[in-house]
């Protein structure tokens, strides 16, 4: 005799594995991804350690660099936070004053308006000018002598070289201690705020309002300078002008 066999009833489907299992009973349903909730920055940053060699450390909101926590070091930094928290927290480890800061060493005195330094700026602004006056000099005597008169020149050319060579030197110190002296500056800043507000949204707004940048005062410097430019390229005469539009191709 033949067994009997059993087939599943008109309608039905074979009973199968509930959705979202697999064998043995596996739980393969997609699991909710906890996000962190806390506001402000969270990088990693490598550094060196006591013995040497580097280790990595994940900075959170909450952590502090130099005293000020990571959160309010970015509302007062207000663009690319990333890059300055690293720079900070490695100074602050290292104690090392060197960064290579290549908008400091192409921009000068712009880029610290641009950050808000102003003392810093104004200073370097100052300096920068004055050290080009004697190139300005000899461009205006080259081409225009007789606005001088008999007046004695023959340090000019002297000069000139002296100070494009300290020009280059202020440019390369610029590049490398920039971001040390926006790391200080902002931390008197920042230092200050905490002391008049206390933690919460005034104490942001303050961060936000006194730290970001100002791209206004670095258009402001370069207008200037064009100004000045302007000026000697009149004082020179159209003999300055048709050497430039040579030297251009023109």
């Amino acid at each position: 005799m033949q067994p009997l066999r059993l087939s599943p009833a008109e309608g039905q489907r074979p009973p199968t594995r509930p959705e979202g299992r697999g064998r043995a009973g596996a739980d393969l349903r997609p699991r909710p991804v906890h996000r962190r909730t806390t506001p402000g920055p969270r990088i990693d940053t490598y550094t060196a350690d006591d013995n040497g060699g580097i280790c990595r450390r994940e900075i959170g909101p909450e952590d502090t660099i130099d005293g000020i926590k990571a959160k309010d070091w970015a509302a007062y930094v207000g663009r690319s936070p990333m890059y300055y928290l690293m720079q900070f927290f490695r100074m602050s480890i290292t104690k090392q004053k060197v960064t290579v800061c290549l908008s400091a060493f192409l921009f000068g005195p712009a880029y610290l308006l641009y950050r808000k330094m102003w003392k810093e700026g104004l200073l370097t602004a100052l300096l920068s000018l004055a050290l080009s006056v004697p190139s300005l000099i000899a461009i205006v005597a080259t081409f225009n002598p007789s606005l001088f008169g008999s007046m004695p020149l023959h340090w000019v050319p002297v000069a000139a070289d002296v100070c494009a060579i300290a020009d280059w030197i202020v440019r390369i110190l610029l590049g490398l201690f920039s971001v040390w002296l926006y790391r200080n500056a902002s931390k008197k800043n920042i230092d200050k705020i905490y002391s008049e507000y206390p933690e919460g949204d005034a104490r942001t707004d303050a961060l936000l309002q006194k730290g970001g940048t100002s791209i206004w005062a670095a258009l402001l410097y370069f207008g200037i300078v064009l100004l000045l430019s302007s000026l000697v390229i009149n004082l020179a005469g159209p003999g300055f002008v048709q050497y430039a539009m040579a030297m251009a191709g023109y």
